[in-house]
């Protein structure tokens, strides 16, 4: 798939907003229609955090491991953003039931695998999705 600017092109259209609850994060999403001409479009997925949630795993690293990008400012969501370009008009719906059900289930599991290595005398470190996380002994 080629790269395109997922702010900018000559013709844009919002296709599709929904809100999702990912636990104690809530994700708005807007699907994007990119035109240059009549036979060259794209979609792109814009995604914006709200009751961000200070915790070492966030719902942002589950954006980032699924390739969302951050930009500073977005044109289609009020503020920063997470992007991706995708192929195909996606079923929005879906998209979104999915998130919410695979961003608990990340969550949940991250969240579990920080108490296990606290109490193996470690603490864990996240990076940013696409080196993976880590493990650091305490001294």
């Amino acid at each position: 798939m080629a790269s395109h600017d997922l702010h900018e092109s000559p013709k844009v259209t919002p296709v599709a907003k929904a809100t999702v609850d990912c636990g104690q994060s809530q994700v708005q999403l807007s699907l994007v229609r990119h035109q240059r001409s009549k036979t060259d479009e794209w979609y792109s997925l814009h995604a914006t955090i709200s009751r961000m949630v200070m915790e070492n795993v966030t719902i942002e690293h589950f954006l980032k491991i699924l390739g969302f990008r951050h930009f500073s400012h977005c044109q289609f969501i009020e503020g920063a953003c997470y992007a991706i370009e995708v192929s195909a008009l996606p079923n929005l719906g879906d998209f979104s039931s999915a998130l919410a059900t695979s961003s608990l289930d990340f969550l949940t599991a991250a969240n579990l695998f920080e108490r296990a290595t606290e109490a193996g005398g470690g603490h864990p470190t996240w990076e940013d999705g696409h080196t993976g996380g880590g493990f650091r002994p305490i001294k």
